[in-house]
């Protein structure tokens, strides 16, 4: 972990990740979900968070674990966030909106598709679904407005 937090550009973190993958050693949900936000492919971790949409009541557990890494991830690697930028613009799930929109508001990264796409909403019947950043249900309605906060 102090690998992780403190020098992630350790050639040495890369070669444990590697090892960990190889032998498939089970290692702590922290230690697991700071290596996977580190190292994994876009692919890898866009699976991941699809994933989490589908049965949100499973990995609310889990959020403790993964959401600080992913949120580093997010503010560092500037395609991650394209990629859940163009999600976001292509999705027709409720949790995957509101989850792809709070986690570009949470890292500052609401440009002006976004805010357009934003705009177009005008009907918030049915509106309630998982937020990955607040770990509960939620209105998007709530999340474009910040009433749940």
């Amino acid at each position: 972990m102090a690998l992780c937090n403190g020098w992630p550009e350790e050639p040495s973190i890369k070669e444990i990740f590697d090892e960990i993958i190889q032998h498939q050693i089970h290692i702590d949900d922290y230690v697991g979900y700071n290596l996977k936000f580190l190292f994994r492919s876009i692919d890898n971790l866009i699976d991941f968070l699809k994933n989490i949409f589908l049965d949100a009541s499973n990995i609310k557990r889990y959020h403790k674990y993964f959401f600080i890494p992913m949120i580093e991830r997010l503010k560092k690697d500037n395609e991650f966030s394209l990629v859940i930028k163009s999600l976001l613009l292509s999705s027709n799930s409720i949790n995957e909106k509101i989850s792809y929109y709070n986690l570009l508001s949470h890292v500052n990264m609401v440009d002006d598709d976004v805010r357009l796409w934003k705009s177009k909403i005008t009907d918030f019947k049915n509106d309630y679904g998982y937020d990955i950043v607040s770990n509960k249900t939620v209105r998007l309605k709530d999340v474009f407005y910040d009433y749940y906060f």
